[in-house]
């Protein structure tokens, strides 16, 4: 079932890191942290794995990449999207959820270095400088829209 807008941005962090992967195609597994000596006592702890084989590359207890933390797994998933013939459906994703909050619509068209420009280049500048958790939600969205027409 392809998640809503509102459903991917209430994910936790992790949870949407995983979701991200499994519509990649990478072989995700909720588990305990199989190394940890005592994982016994973290029973209750899941965390997402890579355990499995992906277009040729084997996994082994790999961590799931922390696309919505790390801006290079960000930036990574980003041009996984462009290879993948999404890039353009990702990127005005992404332009469009930058500018939500009018704040940032004020504090980015009248800021110095901006000399005043209009919406247009506000949001071009938002791409470019947006945190890792905006690129994994719009790169969700546009994976969720792309689940959604195969179907």
């Amino acid at each position: 079932m392809k998640p809503t807008p509102a459903e991917i941005d209430a994910l936790p962090p992790r949870e949407l890191d995983a979701m991200i992967a499994e519509k990649l195609g990478l072989p995700v597994k909720w588990s305990t942290p199989p190394y940890f000596p005592m994982s016994g006592y973290l029973a209750d702890c899941r965390y997402p794995w890579l355990k499995g084989v992906h277009d040729g590359v084997e996994y082994d207890w790999a961590p799931v990449p922390h696309y919505s933390s790390d801006l290079a797994a960000a930036f990574a998933l980003g041009e996984e999207m462009e290879r993948l013939g999404m890039g353009d459906r990702y990127a005005m994703i992404l332009r469009a959820s930058g500018l939500d909050d009018e704040r940032d619509r004020t504090y980015y068209r009248d800021h110095p270095l901006q000399l005043r420009c209009p919406d247009t280049w506000a949001k071009v500048f938002l791409v470019a400088h947006a945190d890792a958790l905006t690129r994994a939600r719009a790169a969700a969205r546009c994976l969720a829209e792309a689940e959604g027409n195969h179907e």
